[in-house]
């Protein structure tokens, strides 16, 4: 991550950077190698794509000062850190050291300054000098344009190594010096081999022999990269004797250098999706890690811990959280051979030490996730049973994933689904349930005392109703029969609810969601070049992850008036790609009417992928709910009730019919006559006066006219005056922070709702 332009390591807008290092401490690895490019050393370059909700110690610091925060962090942790040199230009790997505008000095003074930077932390183990020097081009153009060893004195990266590693070593004397391999040396070494043409980027030391490098013994390593089918598809694994042929490959290659030369050897990378893409790659790194314990090659940095590697993947799934269980066990059987804690024939046999049980796949809470599928069609099935009925309900935590289907038109089909969907809380007390009484849904919540599964994250749960494939569960159900469709054929479908919400004052947002993957019917998860989007109709004190990047005017209908509404476009990435479309004015209640293709259409605007990409995406559900929570909300009460949702397919009404009901009027008749806005005004006092007025905005009321609040509203009610401090903590170009205090001394409820900004402008 600090290598490329977010220049940051990736996954913090996903995690907290702290628990992230703590699991893979407690994986048992002890080491990170950390890459960074020249403009995060020498510039004050702004990290990209940091959740600062979770992560709020990083907030206003570089991205030189959040790589110290990581490394200090992991010093506290017991983790070594080895920086790497990754790239000069921070968006491709160089072949040299250098290029046209970026001298072999140049390169010098940034590992100089990453020296002096970087030398007082203990865990810091060394310089890994340059990443992957490589050749361009084919045949004996392969020496001309790129690195060699033991050919040219402008190219022999073997002879840079040495001038680079003595400058650093005077600036920090402990430390040790990585020195790679190139992908070719020179003719008459790559020549003596069949495969000697063959090599990785960085991955050919066949030319130590003649041509070492000459720095002190005991602060050289070498450190090849090697790979298998899922990075390129080299002859030797076409082999009919594959993958029985690679030992011979990476002895010559590279191995020679610890099994003969008694060098010290750290394979610095290797990886691969592990069966999820070329199937032989499985078959290739079991057979490698087979070929290190045998020959006692116990050190080694693996490639990646991050999901979003494009052609390798990571130890963590696409959650960001979640263990990829095959790769994991395959270095645990290695790691634990190295650390004695199984033989060496219990090793090439699979065997894992007994603690492993414990922390396989992550966690025990993880098991509990990953086992959720098998409960929930459990679940599913027996309120399958109940939704024939008029009457539908789930509760929880009496259900562990409260899921059911409802047959709005007793046909014996699956029109909607709805789900509790407490996916962050790990336990509480209290209660969450929704029913479907025949008419609406409604759901009722009172949790108290919530422990959460991700500490760090905001949202505990987002309960909701749905049409179409979930892709997180594979539960289907579509009164539309639209669901799922590719996005480029995707047609007008005019989506309508009638919401009521009552909540407490904390965090909070009704937002429709719809995921877009490139395969149909997915049950098992996201992928890391596919979409989540959302539609924010009402929020407080919540915002969507990553950052705003745009604003957009989308005509919608609220209570059955037409009228242009600013949406602000926010992207993120979490494991895959996130852009929701936020409304800027909140609509708590009342009637919304869209046509869910204007957002779709936006996403060729916004998205970072390409059209291309975009229209081979399948538009898999469409999701609407209330997400909730913070990770210092302890308890939260919330209602809600959801009638009147309907899709318009090509002017066709589908879907769930309803009249208003008596208990839709109740909740929006109590709704408002409790919420009154206030008129803040500042003073130089920093004092505010808040004056109760009027609310009825037609954002308040229901097309049917169930709640009708009159004009002369503020005659109804007594005018109170309530004295108040503001404080303005920061601003910026658009917005501000403000610390607001009012005290109410009187004997009943004031509601404050207002717009800051209004009164107290940028």
């Amino acid at each position: 991550g600090f290598e490329g332009r977010d220049y940051v390591a990736h996954g913090l807008w996903s995690r907290n950077y702290k628990e992230m290092l703590k699991q893979i401490k407690e994986l048992g690895f002890n080491a990170i190698r950390l890459p960074f490019c020249t403009d995060v050393i020498i510039k004050n370059v702004t990290p990209k794509g940091i959740d600062y909700y979770k992560n709020p110690d990083l907030k206003g610091l570089t991205s030189l000062q959040v790589m110290k925060k990581i490394v200090e962090e992991a010093n506290k942790l017991g983790l070594y850190i080895l920086l790497d040199y990754h790239r000069i230009g921070c968006d491709y790997i160089e072949p040299l050291w250098y290029t046209k505008d970026f001298s072999e000095q140049d390169y010098i003074n940034v590992w100089k300054k990453v020296a002096e930077e970087f030398k007082k932390y203990p865990n810091v183990i060394g310089a890994d000098l340059k990443n992957e020097p490589h050749s361009v081009g084919q045949g004996l153009s392969m020496y001309t344009q790129g690195a060699t060893w033991g050919y040219n004195n402008k190219t022999d990266w073997n002879l840079a190594a040495e001038r680079i590693g003595k400058e650093v070593l005077k600036v920090a004397p402990n430390w040790l010096i990585f020195v790679e391999g190139t992908q070719v040396t020179n003719p008459k070494v790559d020549s003596s081999y069949k495969y000697g043409y063959n090599a990785w980027w960085g991955g050919n030391l066949m030319a130590v022999k003649e041509y070492p490098v000459h720095l002190p013994k005991d602060k050289l390593v070498y450190s090849p990269h090697v790979y298998g089918p899922d990075v390129y598809n080299q002859p030797y694994f076409n082999d009919p004797n594959f993958p029985n042929n690679m030992p011979d490959i990476w002895y010559h290659h590279f191995g020679y250098v610890k099994i003969d030369l008694k060098k010290p050897v750290v394979i610095g990378e290797f990886g691969g999706k592990f069966g999820e893409g070329d199937p032989r790659d499985k078959v290739w790194q079991e057979a490698i890690v087979d070929w290190m314990i045998k020959n006692n090659f116990c050190d080694f940095f693996y490639w990646s811990w991050n999901p979003n590697s494009g052609d390798t993947g990571g130890i963590l799934k696409d959650d960001w959280k979640t263990i990829n269980e095959g790769k994991y066990e395959n270095l645990k059987r290695l790691m634990d051979y190295c650390s004695g804690k199984i033989s060496k024939e219990e090793a090439l046999k699979g065997v894992l030490a007994d603690e492993y049980t414990n922390i396989k796949n992550g966690s025990s809470e993880d098991k509990e996730i990953n086992n959720k599928n098998n409960e929930n069609e459990k679940t599913n099935q027996k309120n399958n049973e109940k939704s024939t009925n008029s009457e539908v309900i789930i509760e929880y935590p009496k259900e562990t994933w409260p899921t059911a289907f409802i047959d709005y038109n007793k046909d014996g089909k699956k029109d909607l689904v709805m789900e509790i969907n407490p996916w962050n809380i790990k336990s509480s007390e209290g209660y969450a349930v929704m029913t479907f009484d025949g008419k609406n849904i409604i759901y009722n919540q009172d949790l108290r005392n919530i422990e959460l599964r991700n500490p760090g994250a905001w949202v505990h749960g987002y309960p909701e109703v749905y049409i179409g494939n979930k892709p997180w569960n594979g539960n289907y159900a579509d009164f539309s029969g639209v669901f799922p469709k590719r996005l480029y054929e995707f047609p007008n479908l005019v989506v309508k609810l009638n919401y009521s919400i009552n909540s407490e004052d904390k965090p909070l947002d009704l937002a429709f969601e719809s995921w877009l993957t490139k395969d149909k019917f997915r049950k098992d998860g996201i992928r890391n070049d596919e979409i989540e989007m959302m539609i924010w109709f009402y929020y407080n004190q919540l915002q969507p992850a990553g950052s705003k990047i745009g604003e957009e005017n989308i005509t919608i209908k609220v209570n059955g008036k037409e009228r242009k509404e600013t949406f602000e476009v926010w992207r993120g990435y979490i494991g895959w790609e996130y852009i929701a479309f936020r409304v800027k004015n909140p609509i708590k209640k009342g009637e919304v009417e869209f046509n869910l293709k204007d957002f779709l259409n936006l996403l060729y605007k916004y998205s970072k992928f390409n059209k291309d990409h975009l229209n081979n995406l399948y538009v898999e559900d469409l999701e609407v709910g209330t997400e909730f929570g913070s990770p210092n909300t302890k308890s939260m009460k919330l209602s809600w009730i959801f009638n009147n949702f309907n899709v318009e397919l090509n002017k066709t009404l589908v879907g769930l019919k309803s009249n208003e009901t008596e208990k839709i009027k109740e909740i929006n008749n109590k709704e408002n006559s409790s919420n009154k806005t206030g008129n803040i005004k500042k003073d130089n006092n920093n004092t505010i006066d808040k004056g109760l007025k009027e609310h009825s905005k037609e954002d308040n009321q229901s097309k049917d006219n169930s709640v009708n609040v009159k004009k002369d509203y503020e005659k109804q009610v007594k005018l109170e005056y309530l004295k108040g401090e503001i404080k303005i903590t920061s601003s910026w170009d658009n917005g501000l922070c403000a610390k607001v205090v009012i005290k109410n001394n009187k004997n009943y409820k004031v509601h404050w709702i207002y717009n800051l900004s209004k009164e107290l402008g940028k």
